[in-house]
């Protein structure tokens, strides 16, 4: 049972975060809902958060009613009026009130709740408390904003975070200009974040190029496809009528602050000053100088992928994708004429404090000859890690998995047939689903993956040497990213994401064909790779992982 605590700047889009989390299954997510603590002390106010999260719980399950500050029964995207051209002062238009939860919850279900100012004076203090995440925004569109709204932020104040914060309270008493006091409020932000952990800060640009990434990194998943309407207008066409070279000049004093979340910012309030238009910084990968993801676990499917990717998520050095199997290489459907490799690095932000090396785990790269192309095109430098499963086995386990998914009818004997294996030559989908047979030629992958990148990029492991020590395979694994060796212990359950035993074991005679089939291909990749594969010659082999026939 998680409740997670969202903060940010004022306009930075955390309304708009609560409506996208609210669509989300099993996810209640409330705006500010907290009526104002009755107390200014830090420890008296986590209580009270902890007892009204408590009890908000038992009112979503028991009555299917929550508080928030709510727009005709629900949390919009926005709950301020729109800009409007007599540049007068826009008003909320919302209220605090009972909403209907409106979905079915289970006793565990995800609670966000967003108050900014608050839990922004209270971070040092919730550490260890609570998850805590925190939105930012390019900070010229910010601070436009907030010449625009009715708001405490307008006049250059921020009542909860004073009551709590007495040094912000007098820092912002003693000074006389409203836009320098708004400008005091953002580097308190900003020095307030900064410590915070990397992997808790989420930037609004990356919420419009790949809300699903985002959501990801909230830990809500497994979700479904964000579909939330997102606001893209520029800042000057937004705000018409407020002197942006004005602000970039206010803000030109805190750049230090501004460039630890948006890198080379100092160039961006220059443009501005000079009369062009503004534009969110997204530089690199992680907005720390990377520019491209290192490696790629990319297969094979059902042989292991799952276990060692979480595996390798304990590297302090090492950070993978904000979700397994992100799918960008294999995407028919993307323009690949003109990639959008910023939606796919989304995935990756933000980044680990530590993070030397940045990965992804889709094992399906390495079946599909168009997705090893264009991660070449992307970066030829890229490493790859290849977990060999023997192919007799690893057929039926996916078998057995599409089987589980509803995708498959057939039996495996007919599934297997020369009958079965035509069926990948009706489109994508059905590549990807009845692929048993074909995903086991590892030869044939090998042989375009070499084609492409040096033997050196890439590092084969066995699934079955994995399970028996995956100290040593990860030691392996850690020498190849040139990374300082990680303490691991070994699994004592064998990852098994669809139970199917049900299906029963595979037959002999099954077996025996496979084997035969793949008999050639396991002896070519042993050539190719130069990993010993003999004993998987051995009709009597059989898999360590217990138990296999779950596997």
């Amino acid at each position: 049972m998680t409740t997670t605590l969202l903060t940010g700047l004022p306009r930075s889009g955390t309304t708009l975060l609560c409506a996208m989390l609210n669509a989300l299954p099993d996810t209640v997510a409330l705006a500010e809902p907290m009526p104002r603590p009755s107390s200014d002390v830090p420890e008296s106010i986590i209580a009270e958060i902890a007892a009204f999260a408590t009890a908000i719980r038992v009112r979503a399950i028991g009555e299917g009613k929550v508080p928030t500050k709510a727009l005709d029964g629900r949390v919009p995207d926005n709950f301020l009026e729109a800009p409007n051209p007599e540049r007068r002062l826009r008003n909320t238009v919302s209220k605090l009130e009972d909403v209907s939860v409106g979905k079915a919850l289970t006793p565990n279900f995800h609670l966000y709740i967003k108050h900014p100012a608050l839990f922004a004076a209270l971070v040092p203090h919730l550490r260890g408390r609570f998850p805590l995440f925190a939105l930012i925004r390019d900070p010229l569109t910010v601070l436009a904003g907030w010449q625009t709204v009715n708001l405490p932020v307008h006049f250059g104040h921020l009542p909860a975070a004073e009551r709590v914060d007495a040094e912000l309270r007098s820092r912002l008493g003693s000074i006389q200009s409203r836009i320098d006091r708004q400008v005091a409020i953002m580097v308190w932000f900003l020095r307030t974040f900064a410590s915070l952990s990397p992997r808790n800060i989420v930037r609004y640009e990356d919420i419009v190029l790949n809300p699903d990434a985002v959501v990801a990194s909230l830990h809500v998943l497994p979700a479904p496809p964000i579909r939330h309407p997102i606001f893209r207008e520029s800042a000057e066409k937004r705000y018409a009528g407020i002197d942006m070279p004005l602000l970039a000049r206010h803000l030109q004093s805190i750049v230090p602050e501004i460039e630890y979340f948006y890198p080379g910012y100092r160039e961006i309030l220059g443009d501005v000053r000079r009369g062009k238009p503004s534009r969110s910084s997204h530089i690199g990968l992680n907005g720390r100088g990377k520019t491209r993801v290192d490696f790629f676990v990319a297969g094979v499917q059902k042989g292991g992928t799952t276990a060692l990717a979480q595996m390798l998520t304990r590297h302090p050095s090492i950070r993978l994708a904000n979700r397994k199997e992100v799918h960008f290489f294999d995407d028919a459907e993307r323009s690949w004429e003109d990639p959008d490799y910023e939606y796919y690095h989304c995935w990756f932000r933000p980044p680990g404090a530590h993070t030397k090396v940045w990965g992804e785990a889709t094992p399906i790269y390495f079946f599909q000859a168009d997705a090893v192309a264009r991660i070449h095109r992307y970066n030829p430098k890229s490493k790859f890690i290849i977990c060999l499963r023997h192919p007799t086995f690893r057929a039926h386990s996916q078998w057995r998995m599409e089987t589980v998914r509803g995708n498959e009818d057939w039996d495996f004997s007919r599934a297997i047939s020369a009958e079965g294996r035509s069926r990948i030559q009706s489109g994508d989908r059905n590549a990807r689903t009845y692929s048993y047979v074909e995903r086991g030629l590892y030869a044939r992958q090998f042989r375009h993956l070499f084609n492409l990148f040096p033997r050196a990029q890439v590092h084969v492991l066995r699934t079955d040497h994995l399970w028996r020590d995956s100290g040593a395979c990860l030691a392996g694994i850690c020498s190849f990213l040139d990374v300082t060796p990680m303490a691991h212990e070994g699994p004592s359950v064998y990852q098994v994401p669809h139970d199917s035993r049900e299906l029963g074991r595979m037959s002999l005679a099954d077996r025996q064909y496979l084997d035969a089939l793949f008999r050639q291909e396991i002896e070519e990749t042993q050539t190719l790779t130069g990993i010993d594969l003999s004993d998987w010659l051995d009709p009597d082999y059989e898999e360590p992982m217990p138990p296999p026939r779950e596997a």
